[in-house]
């Protein structure tokens, strides 16, 4: 009975090392992907102060970018929820 148990306890350590590993590199995307993300809103803020400089802040433009880029997130995040709930029902 001792042997199954080792047997097992070895499985479980596999399974545990697959899964930290999984979420380790799961974690790297998300922040290189968020340092991606920072480096796009710099280009593109930079871009509303080239093209729309009203002034020293050019406030207008960076608002509608953010509830443009707002809406625009919040309907990819509705589509994929939606791709997602249909591959979890097959």
């Amino acid at each position: 009975m001792s042997e199954f148990n080792l047997n097992n306890l070895k499985e479980e350590q596999k399974k545990l090392r697959v899964e930290v590993w999984g979420r380790l590199i799961v974690s790297l995307l998300a922040a290189f992907g968020f340092v991606v993300a920072l480096a796009w809103n710099d280009a593109i803020k930079s871009a509303i102060d080239y093209y729309f400089p009203l002034g020293t802040s050019g406030l207008v433009p960076k608002f509608i970018y953010a509830v443009a880029l707002t809406i625009g997130v919040a309907i990819l995040g509705f589509y994929l929820s939606k791709l997602a709930t249909k591959k979890e029902g097959k």
